[in-house]
């Protein structure tokens, strides 16, 4: 779906009144969702806000924005702009290079506690280490797209009859959207280029296709077209662990599900990842996990207990 294509679409009353009485859809209901390319003459005041918070994703072109009637700053191409609800606001296209934006209105409480604790999921412990407004957000193009494709499944969904199956996995996408937002704060955070993320998941790829060999960090290095140290510093700054100890921890996830579901013998598994030290594996098992690979296999209730850590994604 090509974003020349202007979309607009709100939700009937009546379908919000029903659907903000069930629990499966209440906690985030989108009321408005659209797109507006090179939106000329795209100029919105509001001097008491709206009761739903806004999404602005700005594709292409500029625009700006004001928040009770604060100075006017820009929005560039890769920005969100995040606006509360109740809030007072302003926000326009650029008159010479109008912007092409992704849009949304959005409530329930979902969105409120999201915006009130949006920067600590982001990793960021002050407002201080935020080099833009937190109303503002600056995304990757790989993020950027991930939210274009969400947009025109959400376009997809509204396009034909819908009902509250449709209209709740509707609200699940843009729950995913809305989700992006800590992400690409915590890379800025974190001083991480689009470069250094890919650089990132080249080198996890290949700790993917080598969880049965032992590779070193030149290795890792090698693969992801980076010195050790740099390597090294990216992996600390993204997940706090170094490159190895990800690695292991990549090595003991899959281990896990051998030791639960398959009757091969501990030292088995534990070579066939690699670790010719049968207890060297069962301490770091045990480190990682909580529980000593034979508790881990005997234990019924071990997915509720302690299960293994989800490793990190930086897709």
């Amino acid at each position: 779906m090509s974003d020349d294509n202007e979309h607009y679409f709100s939700i009937p009353n009546d379908y919000l009144t029903y659907f903000s009485k069930n629990p499966l859809s209440k906690f985030m209901m989108v009321t408005e969702i659209g797109l507006f390319p090179r939106a000329k003459r795209h100029f919105i005041i509001r001097n008491e806000g709206i009761e739903e918070a806004i999404f602005i994703y700005c594709h292409k072109g500029l625009g700006s924005y004001s928040i009770d009637g604060s100075e006017s700053r820009v929005v560039n191409p890769g920005q969100i702009l995040l606006l509360s609800p109740g809030v007072p606001h302003a926000y326009s296209s650029s008159a010479h290079d109008p912007w092409t934006i992704f849009w949304m209105h959005i409530k329930g409480s979902f969105i409120n506690s999201f915006q009130e604790n949006w920067i600590h999921l982001s990793g960021s412990h002050s407002m201080k280490e935020m080099k833009s407004p937190p109303e503002l957000t600056s995304i990757s193009e790989t993020l950027g797209d991930q939210i274009i494709d969400i947009f025109n499944q959400c376009f997809s969904i509204l396009k034909m009859p819908y009902q509250l199956e449709e209209y709740f996995h509707l609200c699940q996408l843009c729950t995913t959207i809305i989700s992006i937002i800590p992400i690409a704060n915590k890379r800025a955070v974190n001083h991480l280029t689009d470069n250094g993320i890919k650089g990132i998941e080249t080198a996890i790829s290949f700790m993917k296709s080598h969880l049965h060999e032992n590779i070193n960090l030149e290795e890792l290095a090698a693969a992801a077209c980076f010195s050790p140290s740099h390597l090294s510093h990216l992996f600390h700054k993204s997940s706090g662990y170094s490159p190895i100890e990800y690695f292991l921890r990549m090595k003991i996830q899959a281990a896990a599900g051998d030791v639960f579901f398959s009757d091969q013998s501990i030292g088995d598994i534990a070579r066939a990842y690699g670790f010719d030290d049968q207890y060297y594996f069962s301490r770091l098992f045990k480190r990682i996990t909580g529980l000593s690979p034979m508790h881990y296999r005997k234990n019924p209730r071990m997915f509720h207990t302690k299960p293994v850590p989800v490793i990190q994604s930086f897709i």
